[in-house]
């Protein structure tokens, strides 16, 4: 009876020698795997502020954006504006330039016509 127990002690032992030898893998392994978490918790905190920091830097670039194309289109605007009235002004110049050569040609019509006249007035005189 003494040896049967002495026997199953040392069985007993044997096992749970396996077993702690067992259980000291699962822990290392469980430490491993906590390590791994730490340090895959610390690389999404990085890309989460990575992210936070180009939408940030995004909705920045974009507001400097709508500035600058709503500074190009007032810009724009006012040249836009400013061509116009050089158009008009220059259109009423044209006119008035047209104008004026009109009466020009009216009256150097109107002196060739007294030439033709003081000719044959003068023709008509010598000849007499």
């Amino acid at each position: 009876a003494v040896v049967s127990t002495q026997s199953t002690g040392i069985q007993e032992n044997g096992a749970l020698k396996r077993e702690n030898e067992l259980l000291i893998v699962k822990c290392a392994k469980v430490e491993e795997c906590e390590k791994q978490i730490g340090a895959l918790k610390e690389k999404f905190q990085s890309y989460v502020a990575a992210s936070e920091g180009r939408q940030k830097l995004e909705v920045e670039l974009r507001e400097q954006l709508r500035r600058e194309v709503e500074g190009v289109r007032r810009e724009a605007g006012s040249t836009v504006d400013g061509l116009q009235r050089e158009v008009a002004a220059l259109k009423l110049l044209l006119r008035e330039k047209e104008e004026l050569v009109s009466v020009l040609m009216e009256e150097r019509s109107n002196k060739r016509s007294d030439t033709l006249q003081y000719d044959f007035i003068t023709a008509n005189t010598v000849s007499l």
